[in-house]
């Protein structure tokens, strides 16, 4: 989810996931009716991508 103002990333919640098929969720960026979009990491990738 974003805060709707500056769509600055909002941070993982104590119920989120930290990982999930092998990449490291940084933030969430939205949900809606498909699910949770992340923010995530990959091992070896230089710059972050966005995994549902």
């Amino acid at each position: 989810m974003t805060n709707g103002i500056d769509d600055i990333p909002t941070p993982l919640s104590p119920l989120d996931p930290r990982e999930t098929a092998g990449y490291r969720l940084l933030a969430r960026l939205g949900e809606g009716g498909m699910g949770t979009v992340y923010l995530s990491h990959t091992r070896g990738a230089d710059s972050p991508w966005r995994s549902r």
